[in-house]
């Protein structure tokens, strides 16, 4: 009858861990909605409209209408509104941000600026281009 007491020893030793959170921390536990995960915090997911500012406003405009000085220098470059974004699905928008369109000058490459999570983040907020003023995405 060895077994019941080193069971209780164990059921000891379990709860009390799982009660006191700040040994748990000691040991390099961090919590998140009732989870314990060694030594990982959850990362936030990316903003996409902070990086539509700083990567891609300043050729295709705060809404995704090019400043009319881009669209004289660069006359293909591409207007986002909800035509353009009809025709085109979120995979296809990181596509040409990982690609780039043409040759360098017409839109280069931002596979080294952001990553494809952040790529997919812009993605959907530049998909709020061709929302109807006042939508809710309730």
């Amino acid at each position: 009858m060895i077994i019941r007491p080193t069971i209780v020893v164990l059921l000891a030793v379990v709860t009390t861990a799982i009660a006191s959170p700040s040994r748990s921390r000691d040991r390099g536990l961090t919590f998140h909605a009732n989870n314990a995960v060694p030594g990982y915090e959850f990362a936030q997911a990316p903003d996409g409209k902070a990086l539509y500012e700083e990567n891609c406003r300043k050729c295709h405009g705060v809404k995704g209408t090019p400043p009319k000085a881009i669209k004289e220098k660069f006359p293909k470059v591409q207007m986002l509104d909800d035509v353009f974004l009809a025709k085109v699905n979120d995979d296809s928008l990181v596509k040409i941000m990982t690609k780039g369109v043409g040759k360098a000058e017409d839109m280069k490459s931002f596979k080294d600026k952001m990553t494809p999570v952040e790529m997919a983040a812009v993605a959907k907020y530049i998909r709020e281009f061709a929302k109807p003023k006042g939508s809710s995405t309730l």
